[in-house]
């Protein structure tokens, strides 16, 4: 998938000043790797506010995987990511301390490893209710 381009041409049609603010995200050569399968493959983005940007293609292409990364929901194998031009080194769930990007998925789990009860169970538990 080739997010470069498609970056270039959604930003060709973005509306005008909308490059003059400071980045909202930034992906600088970012990987991800499932085990030997290469999903993402040093992705750069730049989004700046006001910018809209559909990321489509192919089961299996790393649609999820970027919006998962985005979130704070999973690190990349290798490359940065800067939220508000901040490193995103971590995992962002806990909640006390919410992220900067909201998602809502197509399919109920937050870890995609886990069931719906998993997920509603490590979160009481996270948060000491169980």
């Amino acid at each position: 998938m080739d997010l470069n381009r498609s970056a270039e041409a959604a930003r060709a049609g973005a509306a005008l000043g909308a490059g003059a603010a400071p980045p909202v995200a930034e992906l600088g050569g970012l990987s991800m790797a499932w085990g030997e399968r290469l999903v993402l493959n040093q992705v750069d983005l730049t989004l700046h506010p006001g910018e809209r940007l559909a990321v489509v293609g192919p089961s299996g292409a790393g649609k999820s995987t970027i919006l998962r990364i985005l979130a704070g929901l999973q690190l990349p194998t290798s490359g940065e990511l800067r939220i508000h031009g901040v490193p995103q080194t971590y995992l962002r769930l806990d909640q006390r301390q919410p992220p900067d990007v909201r998602l809502v998925f197509q399919n109920p789990a937050l870890l995609a490893s886990l069931t719906v009860c998993e997920n509603v169970g490590f979160l009481l538990y996270r948060h000491g209710q169980l």
